[in-house]
């Protein structure tokens, strides 16, 4: 598991260091290695422990993983590409931790609380969204609200899903500012790091799960 880790963390440096830059060609490069390293992980986690969830965690790893390499283009039809193929990952995220909750009172604090972060983010770029996207939007946040919830409700690895979940939605924020606010390497600076960890603290609350 250390060398798909190790890829994903160089990956997501390169990617820094090339966004810094201004160089596409390198996040081209970067990007799909970075996301690489957490399929990667996802698929020995399914190759050694075999279940239902392990089997959902990488479903949605590898949905992950495809709208990572839509989001590459600044094109409008790629981004609502790209932000499907990411409700799609959080609709499979969640139906995984549904399927293995054991606390209804986490589920609905956890879609308290991460619809009320959805809110305040969506009162700050509503009205830079035009009709065609503001549908897609909500669409998503719902589903990644839904998504923290159920992973907070899941045991024994409620730490790690729940953290990581929290950690996605942060990391959204970031995209958010970059596309509809202000376009900056600062967005890149915290987001991209928070959201490839947590994409492994997915991985890693799978194997927490099997033990």
């Amino acid at each position: 598991m250390l060398v798909p880790a190790v890829l994903t963390g160089l990956g997501c440096l390169a990617l820094l260091f090339f966004e810094r830059q201004g160089q596409a060609v390198g996040r081209l490069v970067a990007k799909p290695l970075a996301a690489a390293g957490f399929v990667w992980g996802g698929c020995l986690n399914l190759m050694e422990a075999p279940s239902a969830l392990s089997t959902g965690i990488l479903v949605g790893l590898c949905l992950s993983a495809l709208g990572d390499l839509l989001l590459l283009s600044r094109d409008r039809r790629f981004f609502l590409a790209g932000l499907t193929a990411f409700l799609l990952a959080h609709v499979a995220y969640a139906g995984t931790f549904l399927a293995t909750m054991d606390s209804v009172g986490s589920l609905i604090g956890g879609v308290v609380v991460a619809s009320a972060g959805c809110a305040w983010v969506a009162r700050g770029i509503w009205d830079r969204l035009d009709d065609g996207m503001r549908p897609a939007v909500l669409a998503y946040m719902a589903a990644i609200a839904l998504m923290v919830g159920a992973a907070w409700g899941t045991a024994p690895a409620t730490w790690w899903f729940g953290g990581g979940a929290l950690l996605f939605v942060v990391s959204d924020i970031a995209v958010a500012r970059d596309r509809f606010i202000q376009r900056s390497f600062s967005n890149k600076v915290w987001g991209l790091p928070l959201y490839f960890s947590a994409q492994w603290m997915f991985v890693i609350g799978t194997l927490h799960w099997g033990a």
